[in-house]
Formats: C-alpha cells, sequence, structure tokens
C-alpha cells in the first residue's frame, strides 16, 4: 500500500469517526430534549396541582379568618335584619303616606263645604232681609213680592247639591214670612203649590 493510499484511508476513517460522532450527538441531544420536555411537562403538571391546592387552601383560610374575626355570618345576618326593617318601614311608611292623602282629601272636601256653608248662611240672610224690607206689604192680599220671595225661597231649598243643608233654612225663611202675610198656607201646601209650578214651567 501507497503513503498516498494509507493518507486516504486515514481521511476516510477520521470521516466515519466524525460523521458516527454527529449522529450520536444528534441522537443523545435528541434524547435529552425529550428527557427535559417530559420533566418540564410533569413540573409544570404538578406545579399547576399545587397551585391549585395552595389557592383553594388560602380561601378556605381567608374565609375562615373573616367568620372568626369580623363576624361574617353574623353580618349576613345582620343584613338580611336590616333588608327586613327597610322593607317594614317602606310599608309602613307608604300606609302612612296614604293616611296623609285622605286626611288632605277629607281636610278640602271639609274646607269646600266650610265655604259652601258660609256662602249658604249669606244667602239666606238675604232673602231674610229682603222679607223683612218688605214685612209690611204682605199684609195687602195677593202682594207680588210675597210670591217672589216664596218662590225664592223654594228654590233655595230645593238646592239639587245641598239640599239637606238648605232645607230647614228654607223652612224658617217661609214661616217668618207667614208670620208677617195676612195669606197663610202650611208648609206643605207651600212646597206642593211650587213643584206643580215648576213642573209645568219645564213642560213649557
Amino acid at each position: 500500500m501507497t503513503e498516498e493510499s494509507m493518507i486516504q484511508h486515514l481521511y476516510d476513517q477520521i470521516d466515519r469517526l466524525i460523521s458516527m460522532q454527529s449522529t450520536m450527538l444528534t441522537i443523545v441531544g435528541v434524547l435529552f430534549t425529550l428527557i427535559i420536555a417530559v420533566f418540564a411537562f410533569f413540573q409544570w403538571r404538578i406545579n399547576n396541582r399545587d397551585q391549585e391546592v395552595i389557592i383553594k387552601s388560602a380561601k378556605e383560610e381567608l374565609l375562615s379568618n373573616l367568620i372568626q374575626n369580623y363576624n361574617l355570618l353574623g353580618i349576613n345576618e345582620n343584613q338580611h335584619k336590616l333588608e327586613q326593617n327597610i322593607e317594614e318601614n317602606e310599608k309602613e311608611f307608604k300606609n302612612i303616606k296614604d293616611t296623609l292623602h285622605n286626611l288632605n282629601n277629607k281636610q278640602r272636601e271639609l274646607e269646600l263645604r266650610i265655604k259652601v256653608n258660609e256662602l249658604s248662611i249669606k244667602q239666606y240672610l238675604v232673602i231674610e232681609k229682603d222679607i223683612m224690607d218688605n214685612a209690611e206689604h204682605f199684609k195687602e192680599v195677593n202682594n207680588k213680592k210675597r210670591e217672589t220671595l216664596l218662590s225664592i225661597i223654594f228654590d233655595f231649598g230645593e238646592d239639587e247639591l245641598l239640599g239637606e243643608l238648605k232645607k230647614p233654612l228654607a223652612e224658617k225663611l217661609f214661616h217668618i214670612v207667614m208670620v208677617h202675610s195676612k195669606e197663610k198656607m202650611s208648609y206643605r201646601d207651600f212646597i206642593k203649590k211650587y213643584s206643580n209650578e215648576q213642573e209645568k214651567e219645564r213642560s213649557f
């Protein structure tokens, strides 16, 4: 074998060794990477489980501390009682408000009634004064002023809205006229007479 052939043979051997070494290193690198990846995966699983356990334990411990140190259950119970009290107070306030509204309505009705009564009394006094001013003429037969006043008295007593209030006043006015009149009649005949006259007027 010549010297050149030996050198070439050595080069070939060296190339094969380098190729084998590279292959081995690649295989070892892949295996090492796989081992590291598997280790990292299990480590990650273990860490996640540990974190869940730690978080759960921390929550339970925190809740326990809140209940023990700050009476958390008592706060919830008090909150429930407070909500009940608020609801009851709201109902009571609504009842009071409704009562006040009814009282205000009654007060307005009473004030209106008083004003109407005042007007009725004033009207009564005006008619009474007119009667007294003309009392001397009622001794005449068929006195027109007397008949006019009797008609006014009848209308006064037959007020559709205030009949119950005005009827006694109208009867009193009628008797005042009768005291000074020559022509007498009963209150019943008076009502009957002027009722018939009103019906005749309506028929026309």
